[in-house]
């Protein structure tokens, strides 16, 4: 038995299957990589969000943006704008969804404080 064991992790290693093994839970290769808030409009609320893509050769087929864990869009861009950002302190994440189904959270998220409308300082 367990050479059989042995056998089988041979074979996964020789095509590939173990390069995402744990991509389910958040392997840094299947994840976006320097996710940042670029440009933060606190007159007009608008948060403006990069990232890199994977590294992995999965084809993609979107990035699903969170606010404060609420989805508020997605894109198949590296790059995305809150427009409706309310004021507070505010966290983004960003969810890798691959072709295949599979979606990656990143491990990262980026903070943004965004002050209340009509004030000023």
């Amino acid at each position: 038995m367990v050479r059989f064991y042995l056998f089988l992790i041979g074979l996964a290693f020789i095509f590939g299957a173990t390069d995402d093994v744990n991509a389910g839970a958040g392997s840094k290769k299947l994840e976006a990589r320097n996710f940042k808030a670029v440009t933060i409009d606190q007159k007009n609320h608008a948060v403006k969000l990069s990232w890199r893509g994977p590294k992995s050769a999965k084809p993609l087929k979107s990035f699903q943006i969170y606010r404060n864990q609420v989805k508020i869009g997605q894109t198949t861009r590296r790059s995305f704008v809150d427009r409706k950002a309310p004021s507070g302190n505010l966290n983004y994440k960003i969810v890798v969804v691959y072709e295949s189904g599979e979606v990656v959270p990143t491990s990262q998220s980026v903070q943004v404080k965004m002050p209340f409308r009509g004030f000023t300082r």
